[in-house]
């Protein structure tokens, strides 16, 4: 299957602040600027759930909904949940009117929130769970940061500021978790299957290599490991994967494989980085790979820059 050529483009935005010599803090109705103030937000009493379950019929939590800025009227959260590739969204996870307010899950209270069983929850699953509060004068906030798409020029998302997410806060606007085992260096070393290459296997001139193997080596430092050609390219190209404790796998630009390879001449061999908006998983435990990544390349004899293919994703079983 041949892959198609992006051209990336940088659209430069300029902002112009408009200054206000006085404003009536009693008229604030926009929820950021009220954010600004004495805005809603709901934290944990204790801690906020683990960041990564070792065992997906194990998973338990329990603790008190706060609210800090005593500005509350009612909160309530969304669980969205990838389970095996497929994503469970649902609404009214849990709702409180009245604070401190005990919250708890466990596997089996998941399972029952999404229509599913328990064993239907596995290694390499996902838990996000996404807060609105509504404050006692009645602006919302919404446990994600505010973004903007440099291609639409618009702005979406939430109004909660990325610095109220970190640890100190005790954050319960928006927390999340993985099904995961502790990641081992020495469990990972071996033969492995290429289960789907997404089109970027070089086999059959870009193809998804199925059945196509490659070895994997322990790397320089405990937490990491080289995968040994992956994508089958006559160049040779290892990809050296970092991993978290729990298997959460990043890597910086790598090149890949050639880019006449898969789809045409006169181009930079393809370079790969792990996205950081998708997790990547080195699960030891299971024996399973799954890289998310972004794509780039640039003309031959330059930099490799400028173009991409758009995001892919590698997927391999140990032997």
């Amino acid at each position: 299957m041949k892959k198609n050529i992006n051209i990336l483009f940088v659209l430069f935005l300029t902002l112009t602040i408009t200054l206000v010599s006085c404003t009536d803090e009693n008229k604030f109705t926009n929820p950021v600027t009220f954010g600004l103030e004495n805005g809603a937000f709901a934290a944990f009493e204790t801690a906020t759930p683990a960041a990564a379950y070792p065992d997906p019929q194990q998973i338990t939590f329990s603790d008190v909904i706060t609210d800090p800025n005593g500005t509350m009227a009612n909160y309530n959260v969304k669980l969205i949940a990838t389970l095996s590739g497929n994503v469970y969204v649902k609404e009214d996870f849990f709702n409180a009117t009245s604070f401190p307010a005990e919250m708890s899950f466990n596997t089996q209270s998941l399972a029952t929130a999404l229509g599913l069983q328990t064993s239907d929850i596995n290694f390499g699953d996902t838990f996000n769970f996404i807060a609105t509060v509504t404050s006692k004068d009645g602006n919302e906030f919404v446990g994600i940061a505010p973004a903007f798409n440099s291609t639409t020029l618009e702005v979406s998302g939430g109004n909660t500021e990325p610095q109220l997410q970190t640890a100190g806060y005790k954050s319960a606007m928006q927390f999340n978790f993985i099904v995961a085992c502790p990641f081992d260096q020495a469990a990972m070393v071996g033969t492995w299957t290429v289960a789907d290459a997404n089109g970027f296997h070089v086999s059959g001139g870009g193809s998804n290599g199925t059945g196509q193997t490659f070895e994997v080596v322990a790397g320089a430092n405990a937490d990491e490991i080289v995968l040994k050609n992956p994508f089958g390219s006559a160049n040779n190209t290892d990809i050296t994967v970092k991993a978290s404790p729990f298997g959460i796998a990043t890597f910086d630009w790598q090149f890949a494989f050639g880019t006449d390879e898969i789809c045409c001449a006169g181009y930079t061999l393809t370079q790969i980085r792990s996205n950081a908006g998708a997790t990547s998983l080195t699960l030891s435990c299971i024996g399973y790979i799954e890289l998310k990544f972004n794509t780039r390349l640039g003309l031959a004899g330059g930099s490799p820059s400028g173009f991409s293919f758009g995001d892919g994703f590698f997927k391999a079983n140990k032997n």
